[in-house]
């Protein structure tokens, strides 16, 4: 969908109270016209798009990406349900709107198809053909350092921090409270 926000000046010259939504077709991505604040002398002008015609000042139309992280082949996923919790993958074939062929050669993801409501996508991508062999998807992983840039992003690094606070015995959990004691402390001294 296409958002067209208006002004309260534009809204009014298009006889229209609120925001359109505008239909999109499938090969644009998602995106907000935002129409500035427009004085009234503004010159506004129209476009048409699929039934619907639309006037706008071109000096304050501001594009806004709305999203960048699409279904698409070579979008580096990480898997967030079932026995390949927490591995990375990528997706192969867009099997329908619901799943999709995912294959992770370094992570252990066998080839297999996943619903998309058990991966989220990531901002990583490599550039793959459509059904690439376990060779090919290896290779594209070595030359993009898929591993390494996903080591880099703070989202793995909150997983690391996640999984390794889960793996603190009591003892551990007993140390840090002690440590994070002895630390304010420290702080408080020199604050005075």
């Amino acid at each position: 969908m296409l958002t067209l926000q208006l002004s309260a000046t534009a809204l009014w010259r298009l006889g229209v109270s609120s925001a359109i939504r505008i239909p999109a077709s499938s090969s644009q991505p998602l995106c907000c016209l935002r129409v500035l604040a427009c004085p009234p002398s503004c010159p506004l002008y129209t476009t048409t798009s699929h039934r619907y015609s639309y006037s706008f000042s071109e000096a304050s139309v501001k594009m806004v990406k709305l999203f960048t992280r699409f279904v698409e082949i070579g979008r580096v996923v990480l898997v967030n349900y079932g026995p390949d919790y927490g591995k990375l993958a990528t997706i192969i074939d867009v099997v329908d709107g619901n799943k999709i062929l995912v294959d992770g050669p370094d992570s252990g993801v066998l080839r297999q198809v996943i619903p998309l409501k058990r991966v989220s996508l990531t901002d990583l991508k490599v550039k793959i053909p459509r059904n690439a062999r376990e060779k090919t998807l290896k290779k594209a992983w070595a030359t993009e350092k898929i591993v390494a840039r996903w080591e880099q992003t703070t989202w793995c690094k909150k997983l690391v921090a996640k999984a390794k606070r889960a793996a603190l015995t009591d003892f551990d959990r007993f140390k840090l409270m002690v440590a994070r004691k002895e630390k304010s402390a420290i702080i408080k001294k020199h604050v005075k």
